[in-house]
């Protein structure tokens, strides 16, 4: 009797001790756990673009936090940590863990599943990123030209959003994950705020305030982080950035030829006049590094600024009579252009026919240059070169132009 009493006594102790080591097991998860959610965890990696200025990227166990740097902003960038205007954003993986720090960002919950896009350079990225499936909202969609997307318009997967008179209603009743906004001045941000206000994050896409083709282009791994697609958006870039570099590098070389030959680089002018007054990027614009990138010689390439500058057309007649190259001549049709275009005869460009346009890939309003050309700046700059110096024209596989064209003229 003795000896079964031993038994059953060290069972039950056995037992006790074992019921405390498990109380005390999860007493240390749930202790880790609240530590968890009110410590922010270092940061495992950041994403630094190569070529943009407007965005970074923290890697973190669960989450990322996305910074879209100067929105409201087409000043210089610098760091993130002395950025006026910066808009951040968490970035959070199903059932993340958040710090309580973070709390007051607006979440993103990720991977985005439903998407409203309010620029139709927003649709070139998802579509390179095959992933055009997940817009269910898009504005100016008669200004569409991918084909895939405006049969997704057409068979109402996508609706038409009115980006002038936001319909709050409309969005909320569509319940996207992610509202995409181009960034803005700040008055204008306002619109948004009832969205906000009902739980819609609305993210302002700052592309195009980039100085740089492959700046603009690596927007691509913003919407990727979006998309848990980083490495598909990597290797796309890489493989544009090196194509793009490539004939940068063939037409430097060329062009140093021209030079010890004590031959000229091509010289360009850009744009058109309306109501007497001639709008062309200043020197410091995205199209004046463009012109760089592809050997030509910009004729306002001295003029500080990076937006559109108006210049006289006493001004233009004295500086590009004796241009090589008339450029991004997209001329909508009216009598009063035609009378413009007419104006224009005497300046060399206009007489040896060396006018081109950005509208050869049109589809009804839709123009690919503007959707496209923006994630395939490797394929404009090849068009440039072309343009600029036929002679190269061997080295390229495709001789015909992709998104420029001759201007006819009589």
């Amino acid at each position: 009797m003795w000896n079964v009493g031993k038994h059953t006594q060290m069972k039950q102790t056995l037992f006790i001790f074992s019921f405390l080591l498990l109380f005390s097991c999860k007493n240390t998860t749930s202790e880790n756990s609240n530590k968890t959610s009110n410590t922010p965890k270092t940061s495992n990696q950041t994403l630094k673009p190569a070529y943009a200025k407007g965005f970074l990227v923290e890697y973190y166990e669960t989450y990322k936090i996305l910074h879209i740097l100067q929105p409201f902003s087409n000043d210089n960038y610098d760091s993130v940590a002395t950025k006026r205007d910066t808009l951040s954003y968490v970035l959070a993986q199903q059932n993340a863990i958040l710090p309580k720090n973070i709390a007051h960002l607006p979440i993103i919950k990720i991977p985005v599943k439903k998407i409203i896009v309010l620029s139709t350079t927003h649709l070139a990225l998802l579509e390179l990123l095959e992933a055009e499936n997940i817009i269910i909202g898009a504005s100016n969609t008669d200004y569409i030209y991918s084909e895939k997307i405006k049969d997704l318009v057409t068979t109402k997967k996508i609706t038409k959003i009115d980006n002038q008179n936001l319909n709050t209603e409309q969005i909320l009743a569509l319940s996207p994950d992610l509202v995409m906004a181009s960034a803005l001045p700040a008055t204008q941000y306002k619109q948004y705020q009832p969205l906000i206000a009902a739980g819609v994050p609305v993210l302002l896409n700052a592309e195009w305030l980039e100085k740089t083709p492959l700046g603009k282009t690596e927007w691509l791994k913003v919407m990727a982080v979006l998309l848990n697609k980083e490495q598909k958006a990597s290797i796309l870039f890489d493989k544009i950035t090196t194509k793009y570099l490539q004939i940068k590098v063939l037409v430097n070389n060329f062009t140093d030829n021209l030079i010890k030959n004590k031959k000229a680089k091509k010289t360009v002018f850009c744009g058109f006049p309306y109501k007497d007054t001639w709008h062309t990027p200043a020197g410091e614009s995205f199209m004046a590094n463009f012109l760089a990138d592809a050997g030509a010689n910009y004729i306002f390439a001295d003029v500080k600024g990076t937006a559109s500058i108006p210049i006289s057309m006493e001004k233009i007649y004295q500086k590009c009579t004796s241009a090589d190259i008339w450029l991004n001549v997209d001329i909508p049709t009216s009598q009063e252009n035609s009378k413009n275009f007419e104006l224009m005869k005497g300046l060399k460009a206009y007489q040896t026919k060396e006018i081109y346009s950005r509208n050869k890939r049109i589809s009804g309003q839709g123009n690919d240059y503007w959707e496209s050309g923006v994630v395939r700046p490797d394929v404009v700059l090849e068009d440039l070169v072309k343009i600029f110096y036929p002679e190269l024209q061997k080295s390229f596989v495709e001789k015909e132009l992709f998104y420029y064209k001759k201007v006819e003229i009589k």
